[in-house]
């Protein structure tokens, strides 16, 4: 689905100014809970030695360490950063997971598969138990369980894809319980073989959205290029419910351009003469805004940014908006010296002047889909992005292991490759 932001009314909407540069810890939104902080932690180096009734709503984790979330656990202290390249840390035995011991020069045995086990406690108010609450989390690496209140909610993989679980039926009253059980390799690692640093744990943004009984579930802006200066804008939405109105306001800057309703989800058009494009050097943006209107009033209000581009390879030519330009592109990880894979908008923005100032015009997420915000802000400052999934073979290809059954050969894998490719485009 789209990254969006549900907000409650105009005003609170309107309140997040540069919603593109805000962590969604800091939104105006009263839709957006953040469950980021000190949770409780502890880590076992196999799975034979996990607690396996930590979940439990009584469960006695006073002597458990405290960790911050988001965070990679190597990076507090616990277990060790693997770097490598071109090989897997653990034994190279698809689909399963087995020691490799001594992988690194002093000997030590890193491939057991360490399980890091985290508690955290919340409230929401009271409506929110009665209608749809939705648990969104970043990124985990590389596979997590999931309990609200003793009871089991899902299991994710997919380490840099957004996971997100309806938790509306197990939530109570007062305080809830949320537990989170994290395995360090899992089947999927299999295509996490990417070059770098391997951290582990849940390393983006935790937090609750909470819906009314009629919400924006997804939304689409597409922009065709129909002549120098005339786009037409298609515009839908999906929505859950009835007996509702849309109501699209597009805007440039803070003059309104036009605005739309409709009684349904369905597929709009809009044609935008004048149309100014966006590029790199030049990112120019436009404004949708949305209000979802049922019975009872606004239900629901969200914004979107986009750009007006058209996008064509002729030959071996790449045309933007029909010129033909040359990429000076660069690599990014999600990387901080200090906090692993876990990157603040103060981070990325960092990272974006730095490319800025070096005459950097686009690039490439490389190895896996990074925060949202990042290609937000992308939007925002003009960048080219070239937006990967989180698919990387490299360990399959090395001596005796290489035969044409391994991994993307297998059929047996096919839709684990589908997946990720799926989250990574659609969102």
């Amino acid at each position: 689905a789209a990254t969006m932001t549900p907000y409650a009314s105009e005003s609170e909407m309107k309140a997040d100014k540069e919603f593109y540069a805000t962590p969604w810890t800091d939104t105006k939104s009263s839709r957006i809970r953040s469950l980021n902080g000190d949770w409780k932690f502890n880590l076992v180096s196999e799975p034979s030695q996990r607690p396996l009734d930590f979940y439990q709503v009584d469960f006695d984790d006073s002597s458990w360490d405290k960790i911050p979330v988001p965070s990679n656990w190597e990076m507090q202290g616990y277990d060790h950063p693997i770097y490598a390249n071109v090989e897997y840390p653990h034994a190279n035995t698809p689909p399963f997971i087995r020691a490799r011991p001594g992988f690194n020069d002093d000997g030590a045995n890193y491939g057991i598969n360490p399980v890091g086990s985290y508690r955290t406690t919340f409230s929401v108010p009271a409506d929110w138990q009665k209608r749809r609450t939705i648990l969104h989390f970043g990124g985990i690496y590389s596979a997590a369980s999931v309990w609200v209140n003793g009871q089991y909610v899902g299991y994710t993989q997919g380490s840099n894809n957004t996971s997100e679980f309806d938790i509306s039926p197990y939530l109570k009253p007062g305080d809830n319980t949320l537990a989170v059980e994290v395995m360090r390799w899992s089947d999927g690692s299999y295509l996490e073989c990417q070059d770098m640093f391997r951290n582990t744990g849940i390393f983006r943004d935790v937090y609750l959205t909470h819906y009314g009984t009629t919400f924006v579930r997804d939304f689409t802006i597409e922009p065709r290029y129909l002549s120098k200066g005339r786009y037409e804008l298609y515009i839908w939405a999906d929505v859950v419910g009835s007996l509702y109105s849309l109501i699209y306001t597009i805007k440039k800057g803070d003059e309104v351009l036009h605005t739309i309703t409709t009684n349904s989800g369905e597929k709009i058009r809009y044609i935008l003469d004048n149309a100014i494009e966006w590029t790199a050097e030049t990112p120019e943006l436009y404004t949708l805004e949305l209000q979802l209107i049922d019975n009872k009033g606004i239900a629901m209000c969200l914004r979107r940014d986009f750009g007006l581009k058209d996008i064509k390879i002729r030959g071996n030519v790449l045309y933007f908006n029909d010129v033909a330009i040359k990429i000076r592109g660069v690599n990014h990880h999600d990387s901080n010296e200090s906090t692993g894979y876990y990157m603040t908008t103060e981070d990325y923005l960092r990272d974006i002047e730095a490319m800025k100032a070096l005459n950097v015009n686009a690039v490439r997420t490389s190895h896996y889909p990074p925060d949202p915000i990042f290609i937000l802000m992308c939007e925002h400052y003009g960048l080219y992005v070239i937006d990967e999934a989180d698919i990387e073979t490299h360990g399959v290809l090395h001596k005796e292991y290489w035969h044409p059954k391994a991994i993307s050969h297998n059929l047996k894998w096919k839709e684990h490759y589908w997946d990720r490719v799926r989250r990574m485009y659609e969102r």
